[in-house]
């Protein structure tokens, strides 16, 4: 067995980090598209957006209750495919 340390690198850890991003893209832009979105186009800006800036884009204030804190921590995964 080769033992490479791939992920023990910068290199190997910029490469997880976008497999892991790609991967979470392509399964949030199929759970949009199959529950919420009539095109492609709009699944994949959508899930986009949630998985760069999810903080903007639920719209929450800093003072929100915790009950819309937690349905949009459960509710955006669920969209967006992302284990939060």
């Amino acid at each position: 067995m080769v033992n490479l340390k791939v992920i023990g690198t910068t290199l190997g850890q910029w490469v997880l980090i976008c497999f892991v991003f790609l991967v979470l893209q392509f399964i949030g832009t199929v759970v949009c598209r199959l529950t919420e979105f009539n095109n492609w186009n709009d699944s994949f800006w959508t899930c986009y957006t949630l998985l760069i800036d999810i903080g903007t884009q639920t719209g929450l204030p800093a003072d929100a209750t915790p009950t819309d804190k937690l349905v949009s921590v459960v509710r955006i995964p669920a969209l967006a495919a992302t284990l939060i």
